[in-house]
């Protein structure tokens, strides 16, 4: 019995944990390549299917955002989903985008 509560004990450590995620981006025009500014960027930490943590940012004049989470006393580090919008383009989803990538929006007609 005493080994079985050691058991429990240290398999509910190895359970909880830390996870922090974090992606550096820039968002362009699909044609000029130059960059957007104030796009919305809607940033979803999602465990699945539960959202765990929810944030709203917006690109700086050059087209940059940052977006990062950190969550505590999970077992499974969550997925770092982003939706990309801004009036006149196309939105954009995207699941775990590697920092420094360029994510390009198509100027609707």
């Amino acid at each position: 019995m005493r080994k079985l509560s050691l058991l429990l004990i240290l398999f509910a450590g190895l359970c909880s944990c830390d996870c922090s995620k974090y992606t550096k981006n820039i968002v362009a025009d699909s044609k000029t390549h130059e960059g957007i500014p104030n796009v919305m960027v809607y940033s979803v930490a999602a465990t699945g299917g539960n959202q765990t943590e929810e944030k709203t940012i917006y690109t700086d004049s050059t087209g940059s955002f940052e977006a990062s989470f950190s969550v505590s006393g999970i077992a499974k580090c969550p997925t770092l989903k982003l939706t990309i919008s801004k009036p006149d383009y196309d939105t954009r989803r995207i699941t775990e985008p590697q920092p420094g990538d360029t994510i390009f929006l198509t100027k609707l007609n």
